[in-house]
């Protein structure tokens, strides 16, 4: 530990003038403190006002949490950032009834910096910090790290079969389960589950409270992993959807119970068939009465007697779920069908048509049948009367609404009819229309997302038909960047950055993640922008890029470059390739660690250099890291602004700032130098065909 070698003094008074206190410069721990106030317990003496330690340290960090796991990513700031080998990473644990701190697990990096952390046991109460010490580089304190996941839910597979979805009151319900547990890419009989709880939610009971679930305890056939059991349900059930889950048993430990002898107890009540439990009711469970043992008389001539603990069957990891329908229904007598075309313009009028049918032969013409229609911006109705057939039109004219409620493309026509039976019983349906100025549907990613002027960054687009949502094949999109109000709104914008804006378009083949490399826009200054991508007449949704110079100028750097992964496909199968596109906005090179797999298994690569600009990181065979879902995690290390290029850099970004601050009349102190964020994670779900 270094000790302050530095000080300052000052004044006491109402507007002080702030000094700065020199720390060593070296890493280390620096102890820092204000001196002093007097204490008079035990004994009278001066001390320290205010106190702290600064680490002062070579490291940075991140992590990866997941399914239990954290992966730690140690790196230097300085110079290429590279990876840190020998440095010891240690958690540690903290509990809100614990005054100190616990040692949890830690691992030792490897050559490129990266070691594991299994944090799948009994952490889930604490918050998790760590910290980093390597010699001669001062220790990384990182107050708080992610969960990682710790559930064991993830090492099995189950699933719920009901032998209906519909039951009445004072009927079975009857249940099997299946569990298996992963084994890597292989799903094997769970023969470590010998018994389960299912659960059922709400209470039957509705005079209990909510919290106050049903459950039952069955045994598992651990030579198939299956459960089988029989949910009765009481006559009185409240007509309701309830849910049904399985989980696996937490044995916990109550506190010894104390009795007083003073008569044989009750017998215990029989617990049905040893593999299932009946249904309790009410929902409560019950408790067993604990068998008394004579102790010899003590004082009063009894001395109450410490019994063994008893265990108690809680729910712990949920495995799986399932819903079903208590109520007692008669037959439909009718039904009522809503036909209306998939998508609309915001101008057009659409048509609906309403046919009502009955199930007894009763006649359906002549029936008023009412049609609710909202927007976002607008609502109404329509009341139609059906002819001989049972067929009636209602029309709902869009165009003809005042502008300031007329709809926009991507918006939603929701459609609910209500018709009154032939037996006096409101049939209802409903549907929903979208809204857009195209039969195609256009979807823009951007592989960077900023605002900063000057940084460019990749679109990705796709392209679905509006009438079945299926990808259209082969189409191109026209991509544009334009000003959001007009130029007029551009005052901070040069003549040559308007000429400038004017080069912010490209072509692309839909669903093409790869493109992103070669469709490369900037935001040109500082203002409002649109991002729109284009299929003939059918646009996607604006997106808004940029932001204006009072923006700027009262947060100048709350709007860092977020990264964005863009992989070629949205499902992959096991032996597969897989491209994701990613984007560099900083001065040179980056190290990047890239970690994915699923809740069983993980894979991790370094990548010593990801280049300034858009690149591509290519999978090559996917394994059973990927089997079911696959989920992925890059990191990215950036160096500190010490070489030439990441200063002039750094200059750049600062004269921005100052010129920001000056456009609005505000005044700028000058920077020094940009501290950009490391570790930024990016997760996508992608899913084995």
């Amino acid at each position: 530990m270094h000790a302050a070698d530095a000080n300052i003094s000052r004044p006491s008074s109402p507007e002080p003038t702030f000094q700065t206190l020199q720390l060593s410069g070296k890493p280390g721990v620096s102890f820092v403190g204000s001196c002093c106030r007097e204490v008079t317990w035990p004994t009278t003496r001066n001390v320290f006002a205010s106190n702290l330690l600064v680490a002062q340290s070579n490291l940075q960090a991140a992590f990866v949490g997941h399914a239990g796991k954290l992966v730690a990513w140690v790196t230097t700031t300085q110079g290429a950032s590279k990876p840190v080998a020998g440095a010891k990473v240690q958690v540690y644990l903290s509990r809100y009834s614990q005054d100190f701190a616990s040692l949890g697990p830690s691992c030792t990096t490897s050559a490129e910096g990266i070691c594991s952390l299994d944090v799948s046991t009994n952490y889930d109460s604490s918050t998790q910090s760590a910290v980093i010490t390597a010699p001669g580089e001062g220790p990384l304190v990182v107050a708080s790290l992610p969960s990682g996941y710790s559930s064991n839910a993830g090492a099995y597979a189950a699933v719920i079969v009901l032998d209906r979805q519909l039951v009445k009151p004072g009927d079975d319900l009857h249940l099997t389960a299946y569990i298996q547990k992963r084994n890597g890419s292989v799903l094997e009989v769970a023969k470590d589950v010998t018994s389960v709880i299912i659960e059922v939610s709400p209470s039957f009971d509705s005079s209990s409270p909510s919290a106050d679930n049903m459950r039952i305890t069955a045994a598992v056939n651990t030579s198939f992993g299956s459960v089988h059991a029989k949910l009765p349900v009481p006559k009185d059930a409240t007509p309701a959807a309830y849910t049904v889950q399985l989980y696996t048993v937490s044995t916990t430990t109550q506190s010894p119970v104390t009795a007083v002898v003073s008569a044989a107890p009750a017998p215990l009540e029989a617990a049905g068939p040893p593999e299932v439990l009946a249904m309790p009711k009410p929902a409560r469970q019950p408790v067993p009465t604990p068998t008394a043992v004579a102790v010899a008389p003590f004082g009063d001539g009894v001395v109450p007697p410490k019994l063994p603990p008893l265990p108690a069957e809680q729910p712990g990891a949920l495995l799986a779920s399932a819903g079903f329908t208590v109520g007692d229904p008669r037959p439909p007598t009718a039904t009522l069908s809503v036909d209306a075309p998939a998508w609309a313009k915001p101008t057009d009028s659409v048509t609906v048509k309403l046919t009502a049918a009955s199930y007894i032969g009763s006649d359906v013409s002549g029936a008023d049948i009412t049609l609710e229609w909202q927007t976002d911006k607008a609502k109404g109705s329509v009341t139609s009367e059906t002819n001989a057939q049972g067929i009636a039109t209602a029309v709902i004219a869009l165009g003809q609404l005042p502008k300031a409620n007329q709809s926009e493309p991507g918006d939603t026509l929701r459609l609910a009819v209500t018709w009154i039976g032939p037996t006096r019983e409101a049939i209802t349906a409903s549907k929903s229309v979208k809204i857009a100025d195209g039969p195609v549907r256009v979807e823009l990613q951007r592989s960077l997302l900023t605002d900063v002027p000057g940084i460019s960054f990749g679109v990705k687009a796709d392209a679905f038909s509006n009438e079945d949502d299926s990808p259209v094949k082969g189409a191109t999109v026209q991509v544009s960047l334009s000003a959001a109000n007009g130029t007029a709104s551009l005052t901070n914008c040069s003549s040559q950055q308007l000429a400038l804006l004017a080069q912010q378009r490209c072509s692309i083949p839909a669903g093409d993640a790869t493109a992103a490399t070669a469709c490369q826009l900037l935001v040109p200054c500082m203002g409002d922008f649109i991002l729109k991508g284009c299929v003939n007449s059918s646009c996607s949704a604006p997106v808004r890029v940029g932001r204006n110079a009072t923006w700027w100028s009262a947060s100048p750097w709350a709007a860092p470059p977020q990264l964005n992964l863009l992989p070629d496909r949205q499902n992959v199968t096991v032996g597969g390739a897989l491209n994701l596109v990613v984007q560099n906005p900083w001065w040179g090179p980056t190290s990047g660690l890239l970690v994915w797999g699923n809740a069983v298994k993980r894979q991790v690569r370094a990548l010593p250099q990801i280049p300034p600009g858009p690149s591509t990181i290519a999978i090559n065979g996917l394994g059973a890291e990927c089997r079911g879902s696959c989920r992925f995690a890059l990191l990215m290390a950036v160096a500190r602004p010490s070489q030439p290029a990441a200063a002039s850099a750094a200059a750049q970004m600062n004269n921005f700032i100052t010129v920001t601050r000056s456009s609005s009349g505000g005044s700028s102190s000058g920077g020094r130098g940009i501290n950009l964020p490391f570790g930024i994670r990016i997760t996508i779900p992608l899913f084995e065909r």
